[in-house]
């Protein structure tokens, strides 16, 4: 039956109906339909009109036609292998390159502990989790007790991130999963930390893996061939300490029977595994995993660094931000109005900061001019600066189009759909649909307590690791209050605006485009996660650069977002502007990661370059491998270390077995070698002159120069 468009204006008892045509203009207009016989065509002036509607020039999208994903598949694969591939590059060539940071010393003489004496004591007041230490552990079994193989457990961590990006293609697109992975291979700081023996990027990983798989779980997804990998090996390491009790039953044993109980054990303990995933696989299909798996991962975070509760709660906290934004943004009569209001707000709010915080404005300015012009010795420096500064220009550009392209008829605006609705309604009816949902969760609390024991405990050998556990947020309370590095509040902005400006810009632009569409829940969840960790650690006086990883990893993934939503606009400046912002993001990246990855890895100028150990002490080992390789007494050589400031000198020198770090003056005449430090100057040779030979001075770290001095009949062999 043929319905027939006229404008209600004069009639009365005809029901009115909106109409979208093509063309995007809303007009009132009324519907009439004959019970039976068609009335003709024709017009009538002023009261009635017969309006033929116009042919639009292009399909738009409109609310009822989502955004549809129609990238070929053959682009997904190459761009999943070139994404990696340069991920992997970028982490794993020249490893060794950059002499170990201090606190990566810290980690290392600790890992020294476990893999020569198979002691590991969780500390509270220091040195974070004890996930890394075990994990590195394996590593350190297979390559040997080198800085390849304990950094090896970082870069694949780094991998991993980035291969988990991946795991969002059905919410972020293809295009956007892409260009997010990108961004994360190529973040500055993510490989910069990737590469770095220290807590970070496990933590990143681990709190990236809870959100994976609580979505994966959501959607009621089967498990493929990694989650099941992963859930193996999780079980694996629940069974691991009763093994190694076991085994230690047979103290009194001989070695040979020590080697075959202890491959049988594990023989066992891979077979228990295999039978607890068959009947997992059984259990609704492994549906189950998932939720496993993400409890799981909640846990290691917490093994890993005890920062984790400030990332997991802030989670918390967006989860309720979501919600009551969507109650108030999702209203049919006052739901635009309140996004305009809190669009304009919001700028409105960034004004009076920057009105507030003048003096610090200034000041920023001032630091960037001293990043970018004076304290540099390359002149690709401010090319750097411009490149920055034209994509913010973009950026900006693009939104005001944006904005004011889509402010009457947002609502209308088409969106890449999400999977399935995520709200607590659909969460609760997954868990109730799902076979011994009760079971399920119970089962998952326990798998989360069970594993931080396991690793608290060092592997139910230290007792009071677990009560340790809880002690150190007490601790943490009063060093986070702390600003000892005097960093000052607004370090983070400095941080990322030096070297991760394309992700702080597109994440912002990202934000603004979730929120004022709202209706992609997991791109609001990503802005508020992003800058809700980046607003806590802001407010928190204590600031190190390696934090900034845990808001970058949002920040790339809400980039994500904005890319594929301009890529698969309706029109044509849109996807010019994604090409431009993209490429331009992507390049300055890519410059930025090399050059600090492999050029100015030591050079504190640099932002995420924290006090970190000189290249010159590389220059120092080799002089200390030389001289004993001429001594004939190589690893037998006698060291001693006066100075007070030595690290990461034990994890470098421990392949040396008559190492002393004494920290003050000490006179041993009869040692080969004397390191000792440049405020020692005089002592040094008031003791050490007549016997040894002075072999020159090389730098720790910034402001912390070291001395050597070799003994006579060694340096004159030199």
């Amino acid at each position: 039956m043929k319905k027939k468009y006229i404008h209600s204006k004069g009639l009365k008892g005809i029901k009115s109906q909106t109409k979208l045509p093509a063309n995007g203009q809303t007009r009132t207009v009324a519907v009439i339909e004959p019970p039976v016989v068609k009335t003709p065509e024709y017009r009538v002036q002023n009261s009635i009109v017969n309006e033929v509607l116009p042919k639009p020039s292009a399909k738009i999208p409109t609310q009822t036609e989502p955004i549809i994903d129609v990238t070929p598949e053959k682009f997904w694969r190459v761009g999943v292998w070139s994404v990696m591939s340069f991920a992997v590059a970028l982490r794993f060539l020249w490893l060794a390159l950059k002499p170990f940071h201090h606190d990566e010393g810290v980690n290392g003489l600790f890992m020294l502990t476990l893999f020569r004496d198979g002691v590991y004591k969780y500390d509270p007041s220091n040195y974070h989790g004890p996930s890394l230490y075990y994990f590195a552990l394996l590593s350190t079994y297979i390559f040997g007790l080198n800085d390849f193989a304990v950094r090896l457990v970082t870069v694949v961590f780094g991998i991993l991130t980035v291969a988990l990006v991946f795991s969002l293609r059905r919410y972020l697109g293809t295009i956007g999963t892409l260009f997010a992975a990108s961004l994360v291979a190529l973040s500055p700081g993510l490989t910069y930390f990737s590469r770095y023996f220290i807590h970070e990027i496990l933590l990143v990983f681990f709190t990236l893996a809870v959100v994976v798989c609580v979505l994966k779980f959501w959607e009621n997804a089967r498990p493929e061939k990694f989650s099941m990998a992963a859930m193996s090996i999780v079980l694996f390491v629940c069974l691991l300490p009763v093994a190694l009790q076991a085994v230690s039953l047979l103290s009194g044993a001989n070695q040979v029977s020590l080697y075959v109980a202890r491959f049988a054990l594990i023989v066992l303990s891979i077979a228990v595994v295999y039978f607890l995933m068959l009947k997992l696989l059984k259990w609704d299909e492994g549906r189950p995993i998932y939720l496993l798996l993400a409890f799981a991962s909640a846990v290691m975070t917490f093994a890993t660094k005890e920062t984790s509760f400030i990332a997991l709660g802030t989670m918390l906290i967006a989860l309720g931000c979501l919600a009551f934004w969507l109650k108030i943004s999702a209203n049919k009569i006052n739901g635009v109005k309140t996004r305009r209001n809190a669009i304009l707000a919001l700028f409105g709010g960034l004004m009076l900061l920057i009105v507030y915080f003048n003096a610090d404005v200034i000041s920023g300015i001032g630091w960037f001019y001293n990043t970018f012009f004076v304290n540099v010795s390359r002149r690709e420096q401010p090319l750097v600066l411009m490149a920055i500064i034209i994509l913010l220009i973009a950026s900006v550009e693009v939104w005001r189009r944006y904005f004011k392209e889509t402010w009457s008829n947002i609502s209308s605006e088409a969106c890449f759909e999400e999977p399935h609705k995520l709200s607590y309604q659909t969460l609760s009816g997954r868990l109730r649909n799902s076979p011994n949902s009760s079971a399920l969760v119970f089962l998952g609390a326990v798998l989360f307590a069970y594993l931080g024991i396991v690793f608290f405990s060092s592997f139910f050998t230290y007792e009071k690791g677990i009560g340790a556990a809880f002690e150190a947020y007490n601790i943490w309370t009063k060093t986070g209050t702390k600003d000892h590095a005097q960093n000052g509040t607004w370090a983070y902005l400095k941080w990322l605006l030096a070297l991760e400006a394309p992700l702080l810009i597109l994440g912002g632009l990202g934000a603004l485009i979730a929120f004022w569409k709202a209706k992609h829940r997991l791109a609001m969840f990503f802005a508020l996660w992003a800058f809700g960790l980046f607003a806590a650690y802001t407010i928190i006086p204590y600031k190190t650069p390696w934090i900034a990883i845990n808001f970058a990893l949002p920040m790339a993934l809400i980039a994500g977002y904005a890319i594929n939503e301009l890529a698969n606009g309706a029109t044509k400046w849109r996807r010019t502007a994604a090409k431009l912002l993209a490429g331009l993001a992507i390049g300055i990246c890519a410059f930025q990661t090399i050059e600090l990855n492999f050029f100015r890895y030591d050079d504190d100028q640099r932002p995420y370059v924290y006090v970190h150990s000189l290249r010159s002490l590389s220059e120092m080992v080799a002089e200390i491998e030389q001289i004993s390789e001429n001594a004939g007494t190589r690893k037998e050589t006698i060291i001693v270390v006066t100075s007070p400031d030595y690290f990461p000198l034990p994890w470098t020198l421990h392949d040396y077995k008559k190492v002393g770090f004494y920290g003050a003056m000490t006179k041993v005449s009869t040692a080969e070698i004397i390191v000792g430090n440049a405020k020692q100057a005089d002592e040094l040779e008031r003791d050490y002159g007549t016997t040894h030979q002075f072999g020159g001075t090389f730098a720790l770290r910034p402001g912390v120069d070291l001395l050597l001095y070799v003994r006579n009949d060694l340096a004159r062999e030199q």
